[in-house]
């Protein structure tokens, strides 16, 4: 590629592509800066949004011009699905409403910036209009996915707080998803995803450091179709043989799982929550009339901190939805999400390309970590989710103007 195209493809590359994949090396740092009332990151994450929800009719004129160009009417695997619009929605409603009782604070603001944030990372990424554009994006991601899994190793190395582990072990995943597939293109690559798992493990994170380990097993990605599965399951057996290791020999870890609030019992052992327990509960215990249409943006947090002053999140994404969203808002968020991985995983199928594998990877991995933790109010984690999910989509769009479908593809791979 020469230089005008490389400056050409690099303009062309969205905005929340760029800031994502820029957030999501520096993680919680910009937290440290204050601007006036708010932190930087608060700052950034409210002007991406305003910079999106601004930007939002250009993806449907886009579309619409593209489709009467090509006379192409794109398939359902190459389109954002509709739940995810729909969910908008819902929060957009529900956000005047609680504007109307004068309950909004600026948690709540900057939470509702990162779901808009999120889908609109998705449409612009998906605008893209050539595979040289995908490509940019990916290599764009592919570098400081990189540096990102060295620096974390680092920083848990030497125990600088500046990017915060229990952030750093949520964006560990997004950078092992990006890391792990394709073919490596230098040393550095190669070692990636095990200088990842390595700061994840020394994190202490318990959900990090199992989904990581897990994970790994991706690295099967690297060779060809036909062995995969086989290589996979020896890497997973191998995987678990590590954690069984860790949580036996390796005392801080071990700790971790024993040391609290003991809450959960499985086979006689006493889990601790790490007191998750007393904030599901107290959530559950409080949803009353608001089941169905969500007792109002913000209102899990207050509910929280109302009766735990030094805490705010619920440390369960889907139970933030489900009580302030109601029982639509998490319904529409759950089937969006389940479809967009779908989709992302019929892509994969479809080309093998990297960026499909990426999308997938971290789609699963924010979804098991919501489960514990909240990963969907970060914007340094769903900014570069959506991105690669965008360009999934993008790429599919592509290639199924150049006639790529699974049987093509499975000659190519015979020949």
């Amino acid at each position: 590629m020469t230089d005008t195209a490389r400056r050409t493809t690099i303009g062309n590359l969205p905005f929340t592509a760029v800031v994502g994949a820029l957030w999501m090396v520096v993680i919680s740092a910009p937290r440290l800066i204050s601007i006036g009332p708010i932190t930087l990151s608060g700052a950034l994450t409210i002007l991406v949004a305003v910079l999106s929800v601004a930007s939002l009719p250009m993806y449907l004129i886009g579309t619409i011009e593209r489709r009467s160009k090509t006379g192409i009417y794109e398939s359902a695997r190459t389109r954002i699905p509709w739940p995810l619009w729909g969910f908008l929605l819902v929060i957009t409603l529900n956000f005047l409403y609680v504007a109307s009782s004068g309950q909004l604070d600026v948690d709540s603001i900057q939470n509702m910036c990162v779901y808009f944030s999120f889908v609109a990372a998705i449409a612009f990424s998906a605008m893209s209009r050539s595979s040289a554009v995908v490509d940019r994006g990916w290599q764009l991601f592919r570098t400081l996915g990189t540096f990102a899994a060295y620096l974390c190793l680092f920083m848990e190395i030497t125990g600088l707080p500046l990017l915060g582990s229990r952030p750093m072990a949520i964006v560990g995943l997004i950078v092992l998803a990006i890391v792990v597939p394709g073919k490596p293109e230098n040393g550095w690559v190669l070692l990636a995803p095990f200088a990842m798992v390595g700061a994840l493990a020394l994190s202490l994170s318990r959900t990090g450091t199992i989904i990581g380990l897990v994970f790994l097993g991706f690295i099967v990605l690297r060779g060809r179709r036909g062995k995969r599965l086989v290589r996979g399951l020896v890497l997973v057996f191998l995987a678990g043989g590590v954690l069984w290791w860790m949580f036996n020999y390796y005392q801080p870890f071990r700790d971790r799982f024993l040391e609290g609030d003991q809450a959960l019992q499985i086979g006689g052992l006493s889990i601790s929550t790490q007191g998750r327990a007393t904030f599901w509960e107290l959530l559950l215990g409080n949803i009353g009339d608001g089941w169905f249409f969500g007792n109002g943006l913000g209102s899990a947090a207050r509910l929280i901190t109302t009766y735990i002053p030094s805490q705010s999140h619920p440390h369960n994404d889907y139970l933030r939805f489900y009580f302030e969203f109601g029982l639509l808002g998490v319904g529409l968020f759950i089937v969006g999400y389940l479809m967009l991985i779908l989709r992302v995983w019929k892509n994969a199928r479809v080309s093998d390309h990297s960026v499909h594998w990426a999308a997938l990877i971290s789609l699963l991995a924010v979804g098991f970590v919501a489960i514990t933790d909240n990963p969907f109010v970060y914007p340094f984690v769903m900014l570069p989710v959506g991105a690669l999910s965008g360009f999934s989509l993008a790429r599919a769009r592509l290639e199924a103007s150049e006639g790529i479908t699974i049987p093509t593809v499975r000659r190519a791979v015979d020949a």
